[in-house]
């Protein structure tokens, strides 16, 4: 199992070579077109052999690198649909250059063509699930940001009083430092950072952000643990720096808002000589200028509040692990899952097929509750094959706060089996045609429900329309249709979620 995780990480280092041989074929496909230049067939021969095998390498290290987990939505998707199909595409034109030249020349230059635009738009979606949506023009001059959307880039001009606290200073904190692992395509840990209702939601170990309790966060505890900590974060990143985690602790003990001004939470002077930092808006007033003023006396104390975060972070660290059931995992495993447990401080299980397609029997999914129906958190059953007669067992977990049930074949009838499920947060029933309007009602009565997925199934407009009607906080990813929750922000010290995982 962590073998497959192992192997699977080096998909984005191999993917770079049969990108690179698809642009070497491509050049000597044009090169020698016509007849010219016979000296370099010898070579495109071993070309076109270089690509078809190492794009189905690749592809194979993509598939175990996808069944780790926390890569969900369309651009998942579609990037290991399009991946794939350079794979078959690459192995066509390698047996027709070899086999069938007469057939070749007639449609070598439409494949030749196709895999080039197949590497661009797969490397843009991997790129999408690597680095976040709107990578590529993050940094692009003005002109071209207006032309795709985007408002211009530079200083946001806003004075700290009459900034949103979210959207102007913790947002943009978050977006450097994690959306690279955290969005809504790429959620390590079940957890999307790419919007205010998607963070307060939390992730499969539950909430992140404890309102008014910037020291019961995990976010604060994981952003102020050694860089050598298992569960440091950001991984792979630059770590926050003390003033973004003190910004940060007193956006929490403020009640984590969105919606308000700076204004209105009264912070003190170290806090806002930070927020003038992070926001460098041009002067409003006597009090903006003085308050761009450095201050040595509140470095010092932002620095001391780090220090103590810190410090609790890594008695909270130096806890023993707790470690989930070797007996269950096995249990599992040899009825063809892959199974792993949260982190080192959570034995709960993140299970995935072994086999991604190949399905499942009756007895493999019933041996999911008789071992293990309190300990799954993080169910992956996707093109598995399941009607609506293989559900049951999969009710019966009572922990399963994560849910991918996408591309099989249910119907309105497996929803009123999974209704009962008391955690369930996120749920994805993308391509099951056989569910309808009919379901809407179960939706909504699914009270711990935060996300759904009903993209390419049964459900009408309408049906996306009555459901947002009847839960307004639920987020719905319907394609064209998709609704986002209802920005209403609770008051200070509540919590955003009333079923917390637990």
């Amino acid at each position: 199992m962590h073998f497959i995780y192992f192997l699977g990480r080096f998909h984005v280092l191999a993917v770079h070579l049969p990108i690179t041989l698809v642009l070497v074929v491509a050049a000597l496909e044009w090169m020698t077109r016509k007849g010219r230049r016979p000296d370099l067939e010898p070579a495109l021969r071993l070309a076109w052999a270089a690509t078809a095998i190492t794009a189905i390498g690749t592809v194979i290290l993509g598939y175990m690198h996808f069944a780790e987990g926390g890569f969900q939505g369309p651009v998942a998707q579609a990037h290991r649909a399009l991946g794939t199909s350079i794979a078959v595409v690459s192995l066509a034109g390698w047996i027709l250059r070899s086999r069938a030249r007469m057939l070749f020349q007639k449609a070598g230059s439409s494949i030749v063509v196709l895999l080039v635009a197949l590497v661009v738009v797969t490397g843009h979606l991997g790129g999408t699930l690597t680095h976040g949506s709107g990578y590529l023009v993050r940094y692009a001059p003005n002109v071209i940001r207006e032309m795709v959307g985007l408002p211009p880039s530079g200083p946001r001009l806003v004075t700290i009083d009459a900034a949103d606290p979210y959207v102007d200073v913790v947002d943009p904190v978050l977006e450097q430092s994690c959306s690279q692992c955290h969005n809504s395509s790429k959620q390590k840990g079940g957890l999307d950072m790419s919007s205010y209702a998607s963070l307060m939601r939390g992730g499969g170990d539950g909430p992140v952000i404890v309102r008014g309790n910037a020291k019961g966060s995990d976010l604060i505890r994981r952003v102020s643990l050694p860089q050598t900590s298992d569960d440091y974060m950001p991984k792979g990143q630059s770590p926050l720096t003390a003033d973004q985690i003190a910004v940060l602790s007193w956006w929490i003990d403020n009640g984590a808002r969105t919606g308000v001004k700076v204004l209105a939470l009264n912070p003190p002077q170290q806090i806002r000589t930070i927020i003038q930092d992070e926001l460098n808006p041009a002067p409003a007033s006597a009090g903006a200028e003085v308050a761009q003023q450095s201050n040595a006396a509140n470095d010092k104390g932002v620095e001391q509040a780090a220090k103590k975060i810190a410090q609790q972070a890594e008695l909270a660290e130096a806890e023993p692990p707790k470690q989930a059931d070797p007996k269950l995992i096995a249990s599992l495993v040899a009825v063809g899952f892959m199974a792993r447990q949260v982190s080192d401080g959570d034995p709960h299980l993140v299970v995935s097929p072994a086999l991604p397609g190949a399905g499942f029997s009756a007895s493999a999914l019933q041996a999911l509750p008789t071992v293990s129906n309190n300990q799954i958190v993080d169910l992956n059953l996707a093109l598995s094959g399941l009607s609506d007669s293989d559900v049951a067992p999969i009710a019966q977990l009572t922990a399963l706060t994560h849910l991918r049930l996408d591309d099989n074949k249910l119907t309105d009838r497996s929803l009123q089996a999974l209704s009962s499920l008391p955690k369930l947060v996120e749920l994805n029933l993308y391509d099951n045609r056989g569910i309808s309007d009919a379901s809407i009602p179960t939706l909504a009565a699914m009270k711990s429900l935060r996300r759904v997925y009903l993209w390419q199934t049964g459900v009408t407009k309408a049906g996306i329309a009555k459901l947002h009607q009847l839960r307004p906080d639920l987020e719905i990813d319907a394609g064209d249709m998709s609704v986002a929750p209802a920005k209403t922000a609770p008051a200070a010290g509540t919590n955003p979620d009333p079923h917390p995982i637990s």
